[in-house]
């Protein structure tokens, strides 16, 4: 039995090689970075399995907050942490013992309130919140949190690709065609961002028109379509796209 909203580690592993499966046979080298969703000794076994350096978020357990207890903690001035540390840990059921980093922070003391009592601690020792991380990268503990925390942006730019760049889907099953729409696509879009922010904060500027054009786009299809001397769809209607020009 286990959790509906998480998938099991033979689910992430297949999910993982369906992944290396769809890539291209010219990649050579694949980076990681994942949520604790994907912390398991499975996923650890397929990235290896791949050569992929990957760093994953760790799932705080009891054994491993006693690992963090016991770990040398050192000052971390390159990070926005109090601490950092690394050891070498084996969590239960996995094949070896791998590379964890973490971060830890001081708790902010929480103001009593007029109706409740002073808690008083055990012991008087900092209270911690912690930041644990597996990977089989040896590069920096700074620089490999760094790299983890890139992932948080990518959700936005996912979003503006689709919605603003008009790449919510590709022209074409083949990889090197769809590279070239891409890069072609962002040389149009970021341009016309940065006219746009420009003339956004013109003060000269008192009206700006906005035109959508919808300009047609032909897709492979996978199946037989309804023109058999070409294999190609009938052009259709593209996300629209936005072009503003000053007013004459």
């Amino acid at each position: 039995m286990h959790n509906g909203d998480r998938p099991t580690g033979p689910e992430i592993a297949r999910h993982l090689e369906g992944v290396f499966g769809a890539l291209p046979a010219q990649v050579e080298r694949i980076f990681a970075r994942a949520d604790s969703g994907f912390y398991c000794g499975d996923a650890v076994v397929a990235y290896e399995a791949r050569g992929v350096q990957f760093i994953i978020s760790a799932r705080k357990t009891g054994r491993l907050v006693e690992e963090l207890k016991a770990a040398e903690w050192k000052p971390s001035p390159r990070t926005d942490a109090e601490g950092q540390c690394e050891f070498h840990y084996q969590p239960e059921g996995w094949d070896k013992a791998y590379r964890f980093i973490a971060l830890r922070y001081k708790k902010k003391p929480k103001p009593a309130t007029a109706d409740e009592p002073e808690q008083y601690q055990l012991f008087d020792t900092p209270q911690y919140t912690y930041r644990v991380f597996v990977t089989n990268m040896k590069r920096a503990i700074d620089l490999l949190v760094w790299f983890y925390d890139q992932r948080a942006g990518a959700e936005n730019l996912i979003k503006e690709a689709n919605n603003d760049a008009g790449l919510r889907a590709y022209p074409s099953g083949r990889w090197m065609m769809n590279c070239n729409h891409f890069q072609l696509t962002m040389l149009a879009y970021n341009p016309g961002q940065g006219c746009f922010g420009r003339m956004r904060s013109s003060q000269s500027l008192s009206k700006v028109r906005v035109w959508r054009v919808s300009p047609g786009r032909s897709s492979r299809s996978a199946s037989p379509s309804s023109s058999p001397t070409t294999g190609w769809r009938r052009p259709e209607p593209a996300t629209s796209r936005t072009f503003m020009v000053r007013p004459s």
